[in-house]
């Protein structure tokens, strides 16, 4: 079977469908990878056809130049199935599929920074969204959120789609740490945007950094995205770090060692597919303080496996973490073994290959 992947980078394709991508090569199937390449992805996943293909955040000319080399390349490769991720390759796949009458799931992993503000853009991407997925064979979504917005507006019938557990997690990777030791040390993990509520993190550490400045330590680990319109201001950002004495790192192949010297994860974000960190930190046995988002609360049961305090709100942050310093390590602890538990029965990579497995399966024998 001929199975194409598309994506908005082979760093995604590799650190979030890598498994996914095993296990079709080892059943025998023919993967072509259609994504920038910016991981050298071929050099890890010998066996698969990588074709790298620019896909430009702004400018429409890139966008219409991938359109066409995508048709070509569907034309060319005549795919029994194809799997799109990302707002852009789900939504051109699905036009290109005028054309023709390929199967298509597309997997809608969050609904992006436009949407999240309700910009100018939302209209036109949720029109497209509309027009492209009269072509999609059935659609993934991470959350039961961001479905329920697509059948109210009528993008899609809740017939075709599905929940997913996001991107699914190899427990085996990550050995949980039963030895936990607390030395109020937090972690933020991901892309430097608005969007994730890093400036009412920034803010609400500069506060309990008052009066803790030796007490508590934080590490923030991720990258700028310049050309993201909810993007931070990188200058901003240094100035914190350098008047704050806070810990940075760029994106690290070590993330697990930098998890494990963590207390808690903090992700204060407005709004998610399934967040692949608080996953990989309640795997590991990192607690996790994060938002009421959509895409977050869902995994998170207040007091239980983590703790939730209100989205763009620095003083429900502060009080948040205060809470979670004041309790006592056994309760700590207790939520990290509920958390290690919840990925283990709802978000095991097994359980999103079977999903995968099995609605394919459904698809190519009606």
């Amino acid at each position: 079977m001929k199975i194409v992947i598309l994506s908005n980078s082979t760093w995604n394709i590799y650190n979030f469908r890598k498994d996914i991508l095993k296990f079709f090569l080892e059943k025998g199937d023919e993967i072509y990878v259609i994504a920038p390449d910016n991981y050298n992805l071929k050099q890890k996943i010998k066996k698969i056809n990588l074709v790298n293909i620019r896909l430009n955040n702004t400018n429409i000319f890139y966008d219409i130049i991938y359109i066409i080399r995508l048709f070509f390349l569907f034309k060319s490769i005549k795919p029994d199935l194809i799997l799109s991720f990302n707002i852009k390759p789900n939504i051109f796949s699905g036009i290109i599929n005028f054309f023709f009458n390929y199967k298509i799931i597309a997997n809608v992993t969050g609904l992006g920074s436009s949407i999240i503000k309700k910009s100018s853009k939302r209209k036109i991407i949720f029109f497209l969204y509309k027009l492209s997925f009269k072509n999609i064979t059935h659609i993934f979504f991470q959350n039961p959120d961001d479905r329920k917005i697509f059948t109210k507006l009528g993008i899609t019938n809740i017939e075709n789609t599905s929940i997913v557990p996001g991107s699914g997690i190899n427990i085996n990777n990550y050995n949980y740490n039963s030895n936990k030791f607390y030395t109020n040390k937090f972690i933020y993990i991901g892309r430097f945007l608005k969007d994730k509520g890093m400036i009412e993190l920034m803010e609400a550490i500069k506060i309990i950094l008052l009066n803790n400045k030796n007490k508590i330590k934080f590490v923030f680990v991720g990258k700028f995205d310049e050309d993201n319109p909810s993007s931070i201001n990188k200058n901003d950002f240094i100035k914190f770090v350098n008047n704050y004495n806070i810990e940075y790192h760029p994106f690290s192949e070590n993330i697990i060692d930098i998890y494990n010297q963590s207390d808690a994860l903090i992700l204060p974000s407005y709004r998610e597919g399934t967040p692949r960190v608080i996953l990989e930190a309640m795997a590991l046995g990192v607690n996790v303080l994060t938002s009421n988002a959509v895409g977050c609360k869902h995994i998170i049961d207040d007091n239980k496996n983590g703790l939730i305090f209100l989205k763009k709100n620095k003083q429900d942050i502060i009080k948040t973490i205060n809470k979670f310093i004041s309790l006592d390590n056994i309760v700590k602890i207790n939520m990290i073994k509920n958390a290690r538990q919840t990925v283990e029965n709802k978000f095991d990579i097994k359980i999103l290959i079977d999903i995968y497995d099995k609605k394919i399966n459904e698809i190519l024998n009606d």
